[in-house]
């Protein structure tokens, strides 16, 4: 019974203030109607001038973003679960088609190294991006910088086998992808790919040792500011390669991988990220 009067006093306090509000907006329009119009007209065009302004006020509040939840939207995890690499492979042939690593060579570096790809997912359980990377054989990586082999060429055999993993000098980053419409959500999404593997190489890749060589193919424009920013060089030129992309590397350590990641905005809360590193 409480209740029940608490949202009838709740009510009769809208009704009110919606009164009010109608009220002064009645007023101010019938101070613009000329004073020689008679009276129920004066009334009938404040009456619509009243309610059109309420209904534009109606619609933008319905337009207004919802309260922040207590729960990230979206969530990084690393490793990721083996479940959403057929998602992750799905987003990758949806946006590069067959110029891209083979799901075949995809799944294999997953089952070498499980923390070669970070995949975001949405509050639903979907997955909306990912950021991967390849442990490569000594000759792989020669053929990378010399431009003579594509990303779709990649076979299992070009792969570092699983114990070899952490002790290869070079990786090479096979893309970054976020499906997302929002452009703040998407950018967010992008931040937290980025530290979350930076955390991954830094870890994971470089140990105990004093550097790595990240090795990455600038695939149209979208990806060339985040290279430049993230202090990569340009060390072979579109056309000298079979893949017609400039290839940028950077040699990176343990420190400079930290101020690589400086000029990224601070992590939002909207993205959550959970590595868990692996047993060195």
């Amino acid at each position: 019974m409480g209740g029940l009067i608490e949202k009838l006093k709740e009510n009769r306090l809208r009704i009110a203030e919606a009164s009010s509000i109608f009220g002064l907006i009645s007023s101010v329009a019938a101070f613009f109607v000329p004073p020689e119009w008679s009276d129920y007209l004066k009334i009938a065009v404040a009456v619509c001038f009243a309610v059109t302004i309420l209904f534009i006020v109606a619609k933008r509040a319905d337009r207004s973003p919802d309260p922040p939840d207590d729960e990230p939207k979206y969530s990084i995890t690393i490793p990721a679960d083996p479940a959403d690499l057929e998602g992750a492979i799905a987003l990758a042939r949806q946006e590069f088609g067959s110029n891209t690593i083979s799901p075949s060579v995809v799944r294999e570096s997953f089952a070498r190294n499980p923390y070669c790809i970070a995949i975001a997912k949405d509050s639903s359980g979907s997955v909306v991006g990912f950021l991967d990377y390849y442990a490569l054989t000594e000759a792989a990586m020669k053929r990378i910088e010399a431009g003579t082999i594509k990303e779709s060429e990649f076979t299992v055999d070009h792969l570092a086998a699983a114990a070899e993993i952490k002790n290869v000098e070079s990786v090479y980053v096979g893309g970054i992808y976020v499906a997302i419409d929002s452009k703040g959500d998407r950018s967010r999404v992008v931040i937290g790919l980025l530290i979350a593997i930076v955390k991954v190489i830094r870890s994971e890749m470089i140990g105990n040792k004093r550097q790595v060589n990240i090795y990455a193919a600038a695939y149209g424009t979208r990806g060339l500011p985040l290279l430049n920013k993230a202090g990569f060089v340009r060390v072979n030129e579109a056309h000298k390669r079979s893949d017609a992309s400039d290839l940028y590397l950077k040699i990176a350590t343990t420190s400079n991988l930290r101020q690589a990641t400086r000029f990224l905005p601070p992590k939002s809360s909207s993205v959550k990220i959970k590595y868990t590193k692996s047993r060195q």
